[in-house]
């Protein structure tokens, strides 16, 4: 990576990690932005990496900075998630990316519960174990 990962968080409520390429008075641009989702679990919470969005290209998205309501470096353990979900996604590995026309909220809490595996990074005392 040549920037640091950042953590942005939106006025929609989502977290989204990705590199920052331009900043510029109106917009930010990110490259491979991932959704960070927390998943509460019984023994822990688990992280999730998500393709930010399925129907914008993967490479570099643009985001308003009206949207953004908060953002900052990210911990060495995200970082490490992040490099191996990235990494997984170009080498065609289980992906934490979900590429399902058609799925039922069950499917997508199985992708989830795939993108924890994938990730199965400790975060600080919260952990992503199955």
């Amino acid at each position: 990576m040549d920037q640091p990962l950042r953590l942005l968080k939106l006025t929609t409520g989502e977290n989204i990690i990705g590199e920052i390429l331009q900043d510029t008075p109106t917009l930010v641009i990110i490259k491979h932005p991932l959704r960070a989702m927390l998943i509460p679990k019984p023994n822990g919470i688990n992280l999730a990496l998500l393709r930010w969005d399925f129907l914008f290209g993967f490479e570099t998205v643009s985001f308003n900075k009206n949207s953004i309501i908060a953002f900052g470096q990210v911990s060495n353990e995200i970082e490490e998630a992040y490099t191996e979900s990235i990494h997984r996604y170009y080498n065609q590995e289980d992906s934490p990316i979900v590429d399902k026309s058609e799925s039922s909220d069950e499917d997508f809490m199985d992708e989830l519960e795939r993108a924890c595996i994938v990730t199965g990074k400790q975060i600080g005392r919260a952990s992503c174990r199955a």
